[in-house]
């Protein structure tokens, strides 16, 4: 399993593909559903294409802006040294508070393209789903991200794989996006 450091890396940059969706969000009374039985190894293992380890669920309290202090929950899974899926979930924001948190998430994504990285973003079945890779002088020690976020029964969900040199096809993280809102309370 990846060291803390790593893990923690990890989490903040699959929250990427979650938090601007609750970045304008007011503090929720409720706490979101654990994350971890959202999803089920073996399906991760088959629309994946590799043997996931075991689960490690997390839960993140948002440290600052409008959601301080909200709590977002979160499961992850490692896969080999280098890689990990994840899920995120917290309470869905207004559409005005999505709105703006869009809009920074997109300037967060020039950002990195400016330095180098590449992707494109296409909404699949009514989520929005993303894929970003790292520029070759990072290729050696930042994953591909691929991502799915969007909401459903008053949650807002993020599914994503980050693994070196590996680009999960952003369907089957919708597929593993799909399987998680089937299972929410």
């Amino acid at each position: 399993m990846k060291s803390i450091r790593a893990t923690r890396r990890h989490a903040m940059l699959c929250a990427t593909f979650l938090l601007p969706l609750v970045a304008g969000a007011a503090a929720a009374a409720q706490k979101p559903p654990a994350a971890c039985p959202l999803l089920q190894s073996s399906e991760i293992d088959r629309l994946v294409g590799t043997k996931v380890g075991e689960s490690h669920e997390t839960d993140m309290v948002i440290p600052s802006g409008p959601s301080k202090g909200e709590t977002m929950t979160g499961c992850m899974w490692g896969i080999g040294e280098r890689g990990m899926v994840s899920i995120f979930v917290i309470r869905a924001p207004s559409k005005e508070q999505r709105d703006a948190a869009l809009a920074k998430f997109h300037q967060g994504t020039e950002a990195l393209k400016a330095r180098g990285w590449t992707g494109e973003s296409k909404d699949i079945g009514g989520a929005r789903c993303g894929t970003l890779v790292p520029p070759p002088k990072e290729s050696e020690s930042q994953a591909v991200a691929v991502g799915c976020m969007g909401e459903a029964k008053g949650m807002a969900l993020s599914v994503s794989s980050m693994i070196l040199h590996t680009s999960v096809p952003p369907e089957k993280i919708k597929a593993l996006f799909d399987a998680a809102v089937a299972r929410l309370p």
